[in-house]
């Protein structure tokens, strides 16, 4: 029920968020408090139009009360949807086996009667190795320990995700199954503006036996979370090897061992993240112009989170010593272009340079060549530089000619 009006809504733990339909506030509510908000709604079908966001006293029970925060939308199959946000916020818990969305109600215990970890808990693990893309959401498949699905007393299995270890960018929403499903697919959620990487086997969440009150609450024995490390990947305790995923390829134990010798010999040359940007000092790149007239293009106004992000995005490029800020004539135009797998990526709009310059006259490798030439061999790999355009520095004499210019700052 909100303020009053009863509704019918679906439940999706795999939203971020909750949404309400424009016409449903229209009717019940006052659209006066819609405020403006900078959020973009994706889902499978696509995005949907955002009106705002709006604030609405919720009760889903006698006694739960809260103020919910809704965004509102064009058009929404459903009155209302509750996301992971609501389930998280109010400590909710969906019983899958049963269809049914329950308050959690933690037993206080005895300390000095202790708990018996090893019985009462149960790691839940990843099936497969996953790469959460962005501010998305994907279904990922978990499996249970062994001991919990031969137990005849389990009927019901809270699934608990590790709030003390897990990422902080991180979200999957608590629920319940039935102890016969020994695989089972839920959502999990990456806040962050970059791509984390799970392993198989990592333990993500854990199981615990629940039992029911008369009242429709959850009663369970001991902690409610057990802390143990999740595993997401620390990039700076990852051999090479294991951040190339060699473990995955059908090499011997010796050849994977000569492997690993190779990459710890040219470690150096290893890109470990985006910021991490290789540069040659055998050629530097010098422009020659056709006519030397500066070109200065207006600036494409952006404006919202699109504009933090694109400046964000030139801080960090300024300390990794990509670029510096300039006082040049010349101005280019920046492009922000959406990457396939979340994220931005700045391209600068160099036509009009391009044009002016000498351009010059080399042979391009041969496709059909290349592939004679692997005639024989018994091995293949694939190398690629990071952010390979920035991997030649500019000649000193050239550099004033690349400036571009944001509506804050000119580089």
């Amino acid at each position: 029920m909100i303020e009053g009006r009863v509704y019918r809504g679906l439940v999706d733990s795999g939203a971020q968020v909750c949404l309400i339909a424009k016409d449903t506030v229209l009717k019940n509510h006052d659209s006066s408090r819609i405020k403006k908000c900078n959020v973009e709604i994706v889902g499978i079908g696509g995005g949907v139009n955002v009106v705002g966001e709006i604030i609405l006293m919720m009760q889903v029970a006698k006694d739960i009360h809260m103020d919910q925060t809704f965004i509102v939308v064009e058009n929404l199959s459903t009155q209302l949807l509750l996301g992971a946000n609501f389930l998280i916020k109010n400590r909710l818990v969906l019983d899958l086996a049963n269809k049914k969305v329950l308050q959690e109600q933690p037993v206080k215990i005895n300390p000095t009667n202790g708990v018996n970890l090893n019985c009462d808990y149960k790691e839940v693990k990843l099936v497969e190795n996953i790469d959460l893309k962005p501010q998305s959401s994907t279904v990922v498949a978990y499996k249970l320990d062994a001991d919990f699905l031969n137990n005849k007393s389990i009927t019901n299995i809270g699934i608990f995700s590790d709030e003390a270890n897990l990422d902080k960018n991180l979200l999957i929403a608590s629920f319940i199954i039935d102890s016969k499903c020994d695989k089972f697919l839920v959502p999990i959620m990456n806040f962050s503006d970059s791509m984390i990487q799970l392993k198989a086997d990592s333990v993500i969440a854990f199981a615990q036996k629940l039992n029911f009150t008369t009242k429709g609450g959850l009663s369970e024995k001991g902690r409610e979370w057990v802390p143990k490390n999740v595993g997401t990947v620390n990039v700076e305790n990852e051999s090479l090897s294991e951040k190339f995923r060699m473990n995955e390829t059908d090499l011997s134990t010796v050849e994977l061992a000569k492997v690993d010798n190779l990459l710890k010999d040219y470690k150096n040359i290893v890109s470990m993240n985006d910021e991490d940007v290789g540069r040659t000092d055998t050629i530097q790149h010098k422009i020659t112009l056709t006519k030397d007239t500066a070109i200065k293009q207006p600036i494409r106004r952006v404006t919202g989170d699109l504009a933090n992000q694109i400046e964000e995005i030139l801080l960090k490029d300024e300390a990794a010593g990509i670029i510096r800020r300039s006082h040049s004539a010349w101005s280019s135009c920046i492009v922000p272009v959406k990457k396939k797998c979340g994220g931005l990526r700045l391209a600068i709009d160099y036509r009009r340079l391009n044009d002016l310059t000498l351009k010059d006259s080399f042979p391009l490798p041969n496709l059909t060549d290349a592939v004679y030439n692997l005639h024989g061999a018994k091995y293949f790999s694939t190398l690629d530089l990071t952010r390979g355009y920035y991997n030649v520095p500019m000649h000193e004499d050239s550099i004033h000619m690349t400036a571009f210019s944001t509506s804050r700052s000119h580089w």
